[in-house]
This record gives structure tokens, C-alpha cells and sequence, in this order.
């Protein structure tokens, strides 16, 4: 609270110096990220780090009920788009 009373009090300016420092701080901070990434998705490590963190769960998969049904939203879709069956009279799916 004190920090906020003498920075809302500040007439010399140097809280405004203060903050301009640190959103420049950030800002160089932010391109050096964004620097990283974009190095390492060209050279292909950022999807070896991806794919460490997506190892699939093998009692998650075991667990996995059987039978016809595709519960990922993906197949689900392709499969309904691939079984749709219009009405003869009204021309919509039944």
C-alpha cells in the first residue's frame, strides 16, 4: 500500500521513468521468447519438446471402452458426415 501511495504521489517523474523501464524490460523479454520459438519450430526441437509433453497415458488407453464407437471429435464427425441419410419428401437429413 505504501508502494502505491508514494507512486501515486510522485511528482518528480521518476515513478513514470520507473515504469517505462519495466514495460521495456518486458517488451525485450517478450521478442526474446517469441525469437525462441520461432528458432526452434524452424529447426524442428519445438515439436520434439511437444511431443515429450503429449506421451500417451497407457492406462487412459486401457481403459478405453471398446466396440464400434469413435470418441475422438474428429472421427465422430466423419464418420455423421459420411452416414447421412435424407428424407425422400423433404430433403433433410432424418
Amino acid at each position: 500500500m505504501n508502494m502505491l501511495r508514494s507512486f501515486l504521489s510522485d511528482t518528480r517523474g521518476n515513478a513514470t521513468i520507473r515504469m517505462a523501464v519495466v514495460a521495456g524490460a518486458l517488451s525485450f523479454v517478450a521478442v526474446l521468447g517469441a525469437n525462441y520459438i520461432d528458432r526452434s519450430a524452424r529447426d524442428g526441437s519445438l515439436a520434439r519438446m511437444a511431443s515429450g509433453f503429449m506421451k500417451p497415458n497407457p492406462q487412459v488407453a486401457a481403459n478405453r471402452p471398446r466396440g464400434p464407437f469413435d470418441y475422438t471429435a474428429t472421427g465422430s464427425i466423419e464418420q455423421a458426415a459420411r452416414n447421412v441419410i435424407l428424407d425422400p419428401c423433404l430433403g433433410i437429413p432424418k
